[in-house]
């Protein structure tokens, strides 16, 4: 596993971020009833998988200095029964049933998760930036199949529209309607790595394509290790025009040593969905090496 050494690029930060066993990692807060805050600014020590002491610089000149506040997806458990209509018929009515449940940001069943991260402890007039992270692929296990079959074989051998890129755009829709309503003045960037950035282009897209409106809430888009979507957008019903407009939001970091990050790269990048630049990663390493993958953060 090779970790960014700084955390110099906020993107890069929370990308990471999203991963289980990385310095500052979401996921062991995901069942926080209350934001948590997460300073990147601040020197990291954490340990690696094989239990040594390792490090992460502060980052410097980084937006809010580095703070961002890591919002709980935590919603009341619910159950839903059909009652009796007055003059006939059924209607839903829904009852709380007491404990917590994970919501929108997870399913569990899906392979999918993201979160979502602010610049202020709540949403408010004073909220500039919030932000949508992404999680891709988990390490392959039985567990993680919805992952690697249901989601990445998936759009690899079909360019299809997959399962957690639906999920993700049904969160956008979401979103954006609590920041026009709580903060009116905030954008919503998106970011993810691997799975993570197929899952949010073609969500992004998808909103760009249904609801042009709400997309000028969209700031940022900025996808690292991930592939070209272009194809399937237009299996999506996207047209040239629509791909294009959507794209100018939308910027990929990739290498050429990774397979991930090349998947479908094969016309000129200035054709491909978003701006795409080309970073050689440190060590020149291939995808599946077991040390110092080019798929991982710290060869940024």
């Amino acid at each position: 596993m090779s970790n960014l050494s700084n955390f110099n690029n906020m993107y890069a930060n929370l990308a990471e971020s999203a991963y289980n066993k990385r310095p500052l990692n979401f996921p062991q807060y995901q069942k926080n009833s209350i934001w948590k805050k997460i300073d990147y600014s601040q020197d990291t020590l954490y340990k690696t998988n094989s239990g040594e002491a390792s490090f992460t610089k502060g980052g410097t000149n980084l937006p809010n200095d580095g703070i961002v506040y890591l919002q709980p997806d935590l919603v009341d458990k619910t159950m839903s029964i059909q009652v009796p209509k007055a003059n006939g018929g059924y209607e839903t009515q829904t009852y709380p049933t007491g404990g917590k449940e994970q919501g929108m940001l997870t399913d569990t069943k899906a392979g999918f998760n993201s979160y979502f991260v602010t610049d202020t402890p709540s949403l408010n007039k004073d909220t500039k930036q919030t932000y949508l992270t992404i999680r891709g692929s988990d390490k392959a296990s039985i567990a993680t199949l919805n992952d690697w079959i249901g989601n990445d074989a998936n759009f690899a051998l079909t360019n299809s529209y997959i399962p957690q890129a639906k999920l993700a755009n049904q969160v956008l829709v979401s979103k954006i309607k609590a920041l026009n309503e709580q903060a009116p003045n905030a954008k919503l960037n998106v970011t993810g790595h691997s799975l993570g950035t197929m899952v949010a282009a073609q969500a992004v897209a998808k909103l760009y394509h249904d609801d042009p409106k709400a997309f000028e809430t969209i700031g940022e888009v900025v996808l690292s290790d991930g592939a070209d979507v272009t194809q399937s957008l237009k299996n999506m019903g996207m047209t040239d025009k629509e791909i294009k407009a959507a794209g100018k939001k939308v910027t990929y970091y990739v290498n050429p040593f990774d397979l991930v990050s090349m998947l479908n790269r094969t016309t000129p990048y200035e054709e491909q969905f978003g701006t795409v630049h080309v970073i050689v990663p440190l060590n020149f390493n291939t995808t599946f090496e077991t040390k110092n993958s080019s798929h991982d953060f710290g060869e940024f």
